[in-house]
């Protein structure tokens, strides 16, 4: 991935399902952002928490308003909500995709290590800001 670094930022959101999403409907989401994302050169990965989305997605300016503009009105999300936007030097998370955890390692992994993992995306998120 080359970038412009003039122009890379990074978005912190947060949004939740309109209405539940059974495991096959959500790997389906899933995947379709992933394949998208990819195509549009874009990095970051998407924790799923219960009903709650949290993402972070890292890019060129304008791809990453866009594809934020086009999640805010997708029909599946509600309430998109950006908490965090920074100009960065470089991607914090370009070789990271777009994948539902849970299905992966194990609610119960997850459970066990998210304290962990959150304290070490806060300081990756934060460093340098």
């Amino acid at each position: 991935m080359t970038d412009d670094p003039d122009h890379l930022v990074q978005f912190v959101f947060r949004s939740k399902p309109v209405e539940p999403l059974s495991d096959a409907e959500l790997k389906k989401v899933i995947g379709d952002w992933d394949t998208l994302h990819r195509q549009l050169d874009l990095s970051g990965f998407l924790i799923r928490f219960e009903t709650t989305f949290v993402g972070v997605i890292e890019g060129a300016r304008g791809t990453v308003i866009a594809r934020l503009e086009t999640m805010s009105s997708d029909s599946i999300l509600a309430g998109l909500t950006v908490l965090r936007e920074a100009e960065i030097e470089r991607r914090r998370f370009g070789t990271w995709r777009f994948q539902d955890l849970s299905t992966l390692d194990g609610d119960e992994m997850l459970r066990a290590t998210g304290g962990l993992f959150a304290h070490r995306l806060t300081q990756e998120l934060y460093r340098g800001s």
